[in-house]
């Protein structure tokens, strides 16, 4: 993916030049102020060897674009054959999201084109998407978490982009180990009252994981030594791969599933398996499930044993002797080394219901993988 979207980025820079010369002589807007595109290399050493299965994903899926401004990276995405959903809010927006629009016009692309209050009660609805570019936005939302929340729930992948801080405004460190955010002024930042929230690194790293994602790679640019949350001096941005854990989004569900619920978490049957995906980068050798065990399985039965299998080979088992949250993490004696591990799971105890003859209950599982 590196190349290929180094290479559509200078494609697209070029046709986008050629259309804004196009429009000057009708142009009654100011187009958005930043060169979109050059976050492009940043996006570039982000993604490193990884791309290949999240190019794929955004191409079979397609890909949402959540704070689009005038639509350049929605364009180079189009460019590399992926269906684009576009996203941002006529008031925020440079100009009224006319920019964006203006462009798919001259352009003759097909990128869908949305309004959207991000940080109203707006969902993506029911599509679900490959990737979600989610680049520079997030500190401009009331309401961070619910906006990466909702991508969770729709997206495989998504891309993550924003300003973070280790100083506070008088030059004081940040403890680093608290997840903390900084709430800005109406006219503190830049004069922008659309910023709103400056997360330290820990905070942002709690945020991601408490709306159901994984980081699978990070970088930070700008000045990492002492930035703070309100000077242009002492900018720094953090920049994320993300993979969604949110209804077992980041596997394939096999067979022995129930729907998610909207927490995200899936009730299992007795037998559930599910296809894992590794991203490049070495063997993994761990399976770690997190998930619940409900006190009603537990009611007529002292144990209930999990047993497990990873492309055919027994693991460990697990012996649950109560309900409650569990973690299970068991080292591989083979490691996968290929992009892709079946893991099967059966229970010997289920909860079955009267009212729903022949249906079984397991537990409850909220994430699956292997590291």
């Amino acid at each position: 993916m590196r190349l290929e979207l180094v290479d559509a980025a200078e494609r697209v820079r070029e046709k986008i030049a050629r259309a804004k010369q196009a429009i000057a002589a009708h142009q009654d807007f100011d187009w958005y102020p930043y060169n979109s595109l050059s976050n492009v290399p940043n996006l570039e050493r982000l993604i490193g060897d990884q791309g290949n299965p999240i190019l794929e994903a955004a191409r079979q899926q397609g890909v949402v674009d959540l704070g689009c401004g005038d639509g350049d990276l929605s364009f180079v995405f189009e460019q590399l054959g992926c269906d684009v959903l576009a996203i941002d809010h006529q008031g925020p927006n440079h100009n009224g999201m006319r920019g964006v629009r203006a462009l798919a016009r001259e352009l003759q692309s097909k990128v869908e084109i949305r309004e959207m209050d991000m940080d109203g009660n707006e969902s993506l609805g029911d599509r679900c998407f490959g990737l979600g570019l989610f680049l520079g936005a997030l500190y401009h939302l009331k309401n961070p978490f619910s906006a990466l929340e909702e991508l969770a729930k729709r997206c495989r992948y998504c891309l993550l982009s924003t300003r973070v801080a280790r100083c506070y405004p008088d030059g004081s460190e940040m403890p680093s180990q608290w997840p903390i955010a900084y709430l800005l002024g109406s006219d503190e930042l830049n004069h922008d009252k659309s910023n709103y929230w400056i997360f330290s690194n820990a905070g942002l790293a709690r945020l991601i994981e408490r709306s159901s994602w994984d980081v699978t790679a990070s970088m930070n640019i700008g000045d990492t030594e002492h930035s703070d949350p309100n000077s242009l001096k002492h900018d720094e941005r953090a920049f994320r791969l993300l993979r969604s854990h949110h209804s077992l989004r980041n596997v394939d569900l096999v067979d022995g599933w129930h729907s998610a619920t909207p927490r995200g978490w899936r009730w299992t049957r007795g037998r559930f398996s599910a296809v894992t995906h590794r991203l490049p980068g070495g063997a993994g050798n761990t399976l770690v499930m997190h998930g619940f065990v409900p006190p009603e399985v537990m009611s007529t039965r002292r144990t209930i044993q999990l047993s497990i299998e990873v492309d055919h080979r027994p693991v460990e088992p697990m012996v649950f002797d109560r309900s409650g949250l569990f973690t299970i993490s068991r080292n591989l004696a083979s490691p996968v080394s290929g992009t892709s591990a079946l893991v099967t799971c059966r229970l010997d105890g289920v909860l079955t219901l009267a009212d729903e003859p022949g249906e079984e209950f397991g537990i409850v599982v909220e994430s699956l993988d292997i590291h």
